[in-house]
């Protein structure tokens, strides 16, 4: 399912390839991410990641795809005022959660597989605005 993931979400438009038999394709030894991956579109300055809905596909420091919550809060660590959820989007199967991260001035997007917005365990007053489909389609 990892490699399923990364091929959905990431080698759309990388430079080094369009799936994981590219062969640049590393599995990354601390997240579900390929440490090769390039973003190979960019659009007024920013690197665009072709295989994440609008409002979530640019201004993105790093992607993490995670196979379930569960994994995503041992991993990362808990979503606080010092990791902010800021927008979540629920399609089909998968949770797409923009976090900030003040501190370090970054922007991660984490594609949690089977979860939802509701599920998350948030350690403070900070919620994510859960976007519509409308709203994602609203955004350029």
């Amino acid at each position: 399912m990892k490699k399923e993931m990364i091929e959905k979400f990431l080698c759309p438009g990388c430079i080094n390839g369009c799936d994981t038999e590219c062969g640049m394709y590393q599995m990354s030894q601390f997240d579900l991410r390929c440490d090769n991956h390039v973003p190979g579109t960019i659009y007024n300055g920013y690197k665009i990641i072709l295989g994440l809905p609008n409002g979530f596909s640019r201004g993105v420091d790093f992607v993490n795809l995670y196979e379930s919550l569960e994994e995503m809060q041992k991993t990362f660590g808990p979503l606080n005022e010092f990791n902010i959820p800021v927008w979540a989007y629920e399609d089909n199967e998968y949770l797409f959660l923009r976090v900030a991260l003040p501190r370090l001035g970054k922007f991660y997007i984490f594609i949690i597989k089977n979860a939802k917005a509701e599920d998350l365990i948030i350690e403070c007053e900070i919620k994510p605005l859960v976007l519509s489909k409308e709203q994602i389609n609203l955004m350029d």
